[in-house]
């Protein structure tokens, strides 16, 4: 019988229409977002969602027809869905389990049609807790320990009113994520002499022999490089054992380095890699590819049933996201000539352009073929590439050996193509955020191959007549001091250039890994 209010009527009907089947999708962008969420925002999630939403709605669609009433086509899709999104969590036994289950189910149903209400209102229920539990563990997280937060030096231009003028060259800077010291790898991974450099000498770049890092993370290296300063001077970080990683994105999104060429009447345009800690200026500026999914997305394609439908094909279980990695890799150096698009003829270009590789995963072998995975997609190095690939009987040196040959061919051609098409010379900075990781232990720095670690690739490819006040020694913090000491006809600043070593999941926490010079 109906119930007499229409509005109870419509209300009934919103409650037990299968949200459940939908729900069941979102779970692994929130699951991820909530464990990583100091590194990764749900924003990050949200094509992945509204993707699992229209697929999730299709399937209930087209069941609907055939069964004739929503809530039993929710009860087969909800199988068809958690697979599709859990697969690989599950593993392959339980997943083909959930598919024969969810074809004898729909059997049934066409012959038999019970009603299904108070199953599809539990169903419901259960499933809202499941996606409640991850936000309400956010918000729990949120209210913790007070996060750092920007000290006053992080908001002024490392240049007090650069002036813009004419005749300023554009400057690239490209973030050869994991690219080591040349003496260093050589001897690491018996690489030949010459191997990662004879090909930029012979373009005319300046290659220095001891270059080093500040830090051996990313986020530390870039947040610290673009704003010229440690990263205790600048945040005030009241909890060492803070895992929030915001303030260096924050840091690395608006630093004091863009400021500076803003300042100078630089356009600025950004090649991003997807890592969120590495986004530099204002997210419209940035050029990537068409398909460029980003870090979250990346990890989640880890626990549905795509990693099981290519190890059914023969295929590695990683293989999607390595062909759309090396995509992304391949579109940044074939399109960093094309930097200057849309700039004035007049007006010089920052570009920041954020290569992760030769860093794992290694999606190329020898002579830049693509190498299939072995293991789940994972951007983890040193122990946690261990950890992530615990068949692979391959060393990780022979890995990086081919993976920075090959990026080094394709950068010196990247190389020619930027000068060929740059008004006047450019300057091309091509630098490591740190070394290999092939003895690194996150969580014992003593363990830890520091030399390999801190040691960074850093080349520099000069118009003539700018002299930059270059050092063997430098470390990437002193980068743009130098730089803007030629450009602005600055003195060059006092720099605290020492080395800390910080475990992955203490990012604030340091331990000094050698004096600075």
């Amino acid at each position: 019988m109906e119930p007499r209010n229409p509005i109870a009527a419509r209300l009934r009907c919103l409650l037990l229409w299968p949200w459940h089947a939908l729900l069941i999708g979102a779970l692994p962008v929130l699951h991820f977002w909530q464990k990583n969420f100091r590194l990764a925002g749900l924003g990050d999630g949200v094509r992945l969602l509204a993707l699992g939403a229209v697929l999730s709605l299709l399937l209930l669609v087209v069941l609907r027809l055939w069964l004739r009433d929503w809530g039993r086509a929710g009860l087969v899709a909800a199988l068809l869905v958690a697979v599709a999104a859990k697969g690989q969590a599950m593993g392959m036994v339980p997943s083909l389990g959930l598919l024969a289950l969810a074809a004898a189910l729909l059997l049934l149903l066409v012959r038999w049609r019970p009603p299904v209400a108070p199953l599809t209102g539990a169903l419901n229920a259960a499933l809202l807790v499941l996606v409640a539990l991850p936000v309400g563990l956010k918000l729990r997280q949120e209210t913790g320990p007070e996060p750092p937060s920007p000290l006053p030096v992080a908001a002024q231009p490392m240049v007090a009113g650069p002036p813009a003028r004419p005749g300023l060259p554009d400057v690239y800077f490209i973030l050869v994520d994991g690219l080591g010291q040349p003496a260093t790898v050589n001897e690491l991974f018996r690489m030949p002499r010459g191997s990662l450099t004879d090909g930029l000498r012979r373009r005319g770049a300046r290659i220095l022999q001891a270059a080093r890092a500040n830090y051996p993370q990313t986020g530390l290296s870039l947040a610290s490089t673009l704003n010229a300063a440690p990263v205790p001077r600048l945040l005030r970080i009241p909890e060492l054992r803070s895992r929030d990683r915001r303030p260096l994105a924050a840091l690395v999104a608006d630093s004091r380095v863009e400021r500076t060429f803003r300042q100078a009447g630089y356009r600025v345009v950004t090649y991003p890699s997807g890592y969120p800690l590495t986004r530099v200026g204002r997210s419209g500026e940035g050029r990537r590819p068409r398909i460029a999914p980003n870090f979250l997305e990346l990890y989640v394609l880890n626990d549905g049933a795509v990693p099981l439908l290519l190890q059914l094909l023969g295929r590695g279980p990683a293989d999607l996201q390595y062909a759309l990695h090396r995509h992304r890799l391949d579109y940044i150096l074939d399109h960093l000539p094309e930097a200057r698009r849309g700039a004035r003829p007049d007006e010089p270009v920052f570009v920041f352009a954020h290569l992760l590789a030769p860093h794992p995963p290694f999606v190329w072998g020898p002579g830049g073929a693509a190498l299939a995975s072995t293991g789940l997609f994972s951007f983890g190095d040193g122990n946690d590439w261990v950890a992530a690939n615990p068949d692979e009987t391959t060393p990780y040196g022979v890995f990086w050996k081919n993976q920075a040959t090959h990026v080094m061919r394709r950068l010196e051609a990247t190389v020619d193509a930027i000068v060929a098409a740059s008004p006047q010379p450019p300057v091309i900075i091509i630098q490591g955020d740190h070394g290999p990781g092939s003895q690194l232990h996150w969580d014992h720095p003593q363990r830890t191959n520091l030399t390999e670690r801190f040691g960074i690739f850093s080349a520099w490819v000069l118009p003539p007549g700018l002299a930059v006040p270059l050092r063997e020694d430098m470390t990437a913090m002193a980068t743009f001091p130098a730089l803007f000491a030629a450009l602005f006809g600055e003195p060059l600043p006092p720099l605290e250039e020492g080395m800390w070593f910080a475990r992955m999941a203490y990012p604030y926490e340091y331990f000094e890994a050698a004096a600075g010079p």
